[in-house]
């Protein structure tokens, strides 16, 4: 049972032990329970400003490689991928663009 005011999140051990494994590696500052709290907080604060921003933009897919993103303005499936240092886009290489933004802030992608 949860403490009075706290409320059980249930999700697949395994998957919250190799979380837990990864945040234990790094030295956030913060406990486990806030850093998870201030994540879920970040990831629909972004998916927001995807929604009300980028509105051209919709998720495409999730390959090997990146992420396909449909681009209705241009009538294009764009392809942003990771690379040593940066993102790269399928239209617009290494330059800052819409997609790649699309992409950082979307909650599927992992770089």
């Amino acid at each position: 049972m949860p403490r009075d005011g706290y409320a059980n999140l249930s999700v697949p051990s395994e998957r919250l032990d190799e979380l837990r494994r990864k945040f234990d590696s790094v030295d956030f500052g913060y406990s486990f329970a806030q850093w998870a709290m201030m994540s879920l907080e970040s990831s629909f604060s972004k998916q927001e400003f995807l929604e009300k921003r980028l509105t051209h933009l919709k998720f495409g897919e999730l390959g090997e490689h990146g992420i396909a993103v449909f681009d209705s303005k241009h009538d294009k499936l764009v392809r942003v991928f990771p690379n040593k240092q940066s993102l790269t886009c399928s239209e617009h290489g290494t330059k800052f663009c819409d997609h790649k933004l699309f992409a950082a802030l979307h909650p599927e992608f992992n770089c």
